[in-house]
């Protein structure tokens, strides 16, 4: 399956060059401010691409997700996929999905240490592919000084399950791919510390 993986667009689609695929995996930070019409705008142009699987979980940034749940599950459309610690299945590709990140107060999702292991502990042992906005520790997850700010517990349980693939952004300046533990890690951020589009979006052939 050509998948093609981004993440934080804040709302820049008109900077993007997308390469045609089966699946498109958005990781987070969709808007710039959480509003609504930010969250409408988005659903409106990721539910038009040509690609017949769209997934996308919440950022830092997507206020309205958290603090407005049952309005923005009316928005999203038919034809577009939601996670939020929640799963779906295509083609035999088990994936999970979550928001939830252990990182500054008065962001979207934010959860102490203690909290986030419980949000860890849901991804189930089957998963083939797994979407979290946050990185894990130690893994494309460093900040502009040169420091790691990835989540331990996140890195612990990606090892215990393994699986194929796992995504997520929030590091801008930490877009890339590597190979650890088994694991397929994409840092699929698009955008500089100054929210600017500067990369491409990740592609890959899941067999």
């Amino acid at each position: 399956m050509n998948t093609t993986f981004i993440c934080d667009t804040y709302g820049q689609r008109d900077a993007l060059l997308l390469p045609r695929g089966d699946m498109i995996v958005h990781a987070g930070d969709l808007t710039k401010n959480g509003t609504a019409g930010e969250v409408r705008d988005f659903l409106q142009w990721f539910s038009h691409l040509h690609y017949k699987y769209k997934i996308f979980v919440a950022g830092t940034h997507d206020h309205l997700f958290e603090q407005e749940p049952e309005l923005v599950r009316s928005m999203i459309p038919s034809n577009v996929t939601y996670l939020e610690d929640s799963g779906v299945e295509f083609g035999g590709l088990k994936i999970w999905g979550s928001p939830y990140n252990p990182h500054l107060s008065g962001n979207a999702f934010t959860r102490s240490q203690e909290e986030i292991s419980k949000h860890w502990d849901k991804i189930p042992e089957d998963s083939n592919m797994v979407i979290i906005h946050t990185p894990a520790y130690g893994v494309l997850d460093l900040n502009s000084k040169g420091e790691h700010e990835g989540c331990k517990g996140l890195l612990r349980r990606l090892v215990r399950v393994e699986p194929t693939y796992f995504v997520c952004g929030h590091r801008h300046g930490d877009h890339s791919y590597e190979y650890h533990y088994g694991i397929h890690f994409i840092n699929a951020s698009l955008a500089n510390d100054e929210y600017k589009i500067m990369h491409k979006p990740v592609f890959k052939w899941y067999p």
